[in-house]
């Protein structure tokens, strides 16, 4: 559009004699939307992939953290007011940055080593799930059973809450 009108205005200006120059203008200026409309449709399909993301998606990295004992694989995924109760004490409200940190300490003390889950519900517009996680804890083995629930914000699913108990 931007060219079509500096073609206008060298047309009503007479200057016909530069033609050459006019059309290096109109050349660049249309590669230069061509690499931007290309640049912003990449841009475009990553953000409809985070967007359209499934909570099934969601609940196999979490079940994946949970067995490895590494928050990193699901913390981006907590909200600012996530639920956690723990079966070290810790339970209240937490913001995502605090939530890391807690569960960096409780992974330290209870050690896991496996994790599955008994009951996914992913298809509902509150989705849950629920299993067991198997740790060790003072040189014993233990088991938890974990529940976790999830809740949409801006077109993404976040964790709403999170327990182990």
């Amino acid at each position: 559009m931007l060219f079509l009108f500096i073609l206008a205005i060298f047309i009503k200006l007479k200057i016909i004699r530069k033609m050459r120059i006019l059309y290096k203008i109109i050349l660049l200026l249309f590669i230069s939307q061509l690499n931007f409309a290309q640049v912003a449709g990449e841009d475009k399909s990553e953000l409809v992939q985070i967007k359209f993301e499934t909570a099934d998606t969601l609940f196999n990295k979490i079940k994946i953290g949970l067995t490895k004992g590494e928050i990193e694989k699901f913390n981006m995924y907590l909200d600012n007011k996530t639920y956690i109760s723990l079966s070290n004490g810790k339970m209240g409200y937490y913001s995502s940055n605090q939530i890391y940190y807690i569960f960096e300490d409780f992974f330290d003390s209870y050690k896991p080593f496996d994790f599955d889950y008994s009951t996914v519900r992913a298809g509902s517009q509150k989705p849950f799930a629920s299993g067991t996680l198997k740790y060790i804890n003072n040189g014993k083995h233990k088991a938890a059973k974990v529940f976790v629930s999830l809740i949409r914000i801006l077109g993404k699913w976040k964790i709403s809450q999170l327990t182990i108990n």
